[in-house]
């Protein structure tokens, strides 16, 4: 099973983020999102927080366990530049190019997680319980129903 995470244009260089993705690609990526939060480089934060996105679809999408998942690849993309100008010599205009980046991030796995054991219902268990819910009432939904008790209590006290 293949779960994706994205991130798109990301204010930062993608020669400086590959450096980062390169060295979390050698962990697993349980290792990587706490490697990364101590690294000091400014890629390692929107980097960790795309591969935690990709283990918790994992888990939630398709029901795989943390332990069981690899990284399959983490591709940094160049994105469109943010122009911008500045003024140059002889009243001309200088280009400034900041440079965006996209990240994803792919992940492999096949250990799926155990399955929830099922619940016993009152009408499972039979017997006593059974007649102790068949007796119970249904208690009033909401404030609304309470406050109908409550007022009703009164009136009949004050009779």
């Amino acid at each position: 099973m293949i779960v994706k995470a994205e991130a798109n244009n990301l204010r930062m260089s993608p020669r400086k983020t590959r450096l980062v993705a390169k060295e979390a690609s050698k962990l697993t990526p349980t290792n990587a999102v706490v490697y990364l939060q101590y690294l000091p480089k400014k890629a390692a934060m929107p980097l960790k927080k795309v591969i935690a996105s990709a283990i918790a679809n994992a888990r939630h999408n398709y029901g795989l366990s943390e332990s069981g998942l690899r990284f399959k690849s983490i591709e940094v993309m160049q994105g469109s530049p943010l122009k911008r100008y500045r003024a140059g010599g002889r009243g001309r205009v200088r280009p400034i190019n900041k440079p965006t980046s996209h990240i994803r991030v792919l992940l492999e796995g096949e250990e799926k997680l155990p399955e929830p054991k099922a619940v016993q219902t009152l009408e499972n268990v039979g017997g006593a319980a059974s007649k102790i819910a068949s007796t119970a009432t249904k208690p009033a939904k909401g404030v609304g129903g309470l406050l109908k008790r409550v007022r009703r209590t009164k009136v009949k006290g004050e009779k």
